[in-house]
């Protein structure tokens, strides 16, 4: 059962829908977010994928301790993962 609690980007009083924010606030964020990841593509076509681990902080700790009992970095061990999970061979 949720309780209505203060947004804290608006503070009106509103069911949160998640990270403090109330409906509109979160979508809102998340929107700017997104437009924030496509402003990423860059003229040369690579495209920059700006993730927010804060709803799943515990997956981002995961990959910091595989990538240091792997020796490489946070980013080339998230590839590597996501290459694994969809069977791609580097």
């Amino acid at each position: 059962m949720q309780t209505k609690t203060m947004c804290r980007e608006c503070g009106k009083e509103k069911k949160l829908a998640g990270r403090g924010l109330c409906p509109a606030c979160y979508h809102r964020e998340r929107r700017l977010g997104i437009r924030r990841a496509l402003q990423g593509t860059r003229e040369s076509g690579e495209f920059l994928v700006s993730v927010d681990f804060e709803p799943m902080a515990c997956i981002l700790e995961e990959v910091k301790k595989r990538a240091g009992a792997e020796l490489r970095d946070v980013p080339r061990q998230i590839l590597w993962e996501l290459g694994r999970a969809f069977g791609v061979q580097p």
